[in-house]
């Protein structure tokens, strides 16, 4: 077992049912108490930041509604790829290749992305 968390397909695996079994267990949470909105920039200026429905997204993903979970928040499901296939090592060497300056424009681009995609998912703009 101690292979898995290293690296390997068997590691992949071990991320994909962790990931399930969180998004699993917080919808059961969700589904017995609602806390509502969470983020906080939306609580105080109605406005949703980049990462918003992250969790609800999450929760979609633990009850196997994948369609859901991207459409919530594609920038959050594709952490969560990610993070989930890091272990395979299938993007870290293009990553790695790729100059910091560019990294970052690509991180930042994603984030704004996403906040577009928020602002209009939830009705702002």
């Amino acid at each position: 077992m101690e292979r898995a968390w290293r690296g390997g397909s068997e590691a992949v695996l071990v991320r994909a049912a962790a990931v399930v079994a969180v998004g699993a267990v917080a919808a059961k949470l969700h589904s017995i108490q609602d806390p509502g909105v969470i983020c906080p920039l939306r609580l105080l200026t109605g406005v949703p930041c980049p990462f918003c429905g992250s969790t609800s997204a999450v929760m979609a993903l633990g009850t196997g509604d994948v369609v859901t979970a991207i459409r919530t928040q594609p920038l959050a499901m594709l952490g969560v790829a990610a993070v989930v296939t890091a272990p395979a090592g299938w993007f870290r060497a293009r990553w790695e290749w790729m100059p910091y300056r560019r990294r970052v424009a690509l991180l930042l681009g994603a984030v704004a992305v996403s906040w577009i995609y928020q602002l209009f998912r939830l009705g702002v703009i």
